[in-house]
């Protein structure tokens, strides 16, 4: 069955159960989300997006960001104007104010392959948009920054 959800980083959480407060858990790394989604999951085993998060977390590590929340739409193709996802409808928003819904700051999002976050130049066009409302915003994709204020970064959305 098709579904969405989003929940805080079971790490973050088990800090402020701790008594721990979000800076103290952050320190220096940069506060993001993680994004998975997959159009059809036919076995419903969920293991898609469960490999798309794990694959966000080793990069997260690696380059010196903390994942602060997930997203994800499952059995939920991208393509098609028609299917609603609830997930990247409610990142897009967390992004666009620089909070998670939770209050939790919240900079840029990650996810494996663009594919997964937008296929269509609307969603694209709303997470740009979202992510360069101040110039804080970063979007990892497969481990790799993506410069949205680069050379072609606007063409990206004509091939999305």
């Amino acid at each position: 069955m098709p579904k969405s959800r989003w929940w805080i980083a079971p790490d973050l959480a088990a800090a402020l159960e701790r008594g721990e407060t979000f800076a103290d858990w952050l320190t220096d790394r940069v506060p993001v989300a993680s994004y998975a989604g997959i159009s059809a999951d036919l076995a419903r085993a969920e293991h898609g997006v469960e490999d798309q998060h794990a694959a966000n977390q080793r990069h997260a590590a690696r380059l010196g960001l903390a994942i602060v929340k997930f997203y994800e739409d499952n059995d939920k193709t991208a393509a098609k104007d028609e299917v609603v996802r609830d997930a990247f409808d409610l990142l897009v928003k967390d992004i666009g104010r620089r909070r998670a819904s939770e209050g939790f700051r919240v900079v840029g999002t990650m996810c494996t392959e663009r594919e997964r976050l937008y296929r269509r130049p609307g969603d694209y066009e709303r997470i740009v948009k979202a992510l360069t409302v101040a110039d804080d915003g970063i979007l990892i994709e497969d481990g790799r920054h993506f410069d949205l204020y680069g050379d072609g970064a606007e063409m990206i959305a004509s091939s999305a």
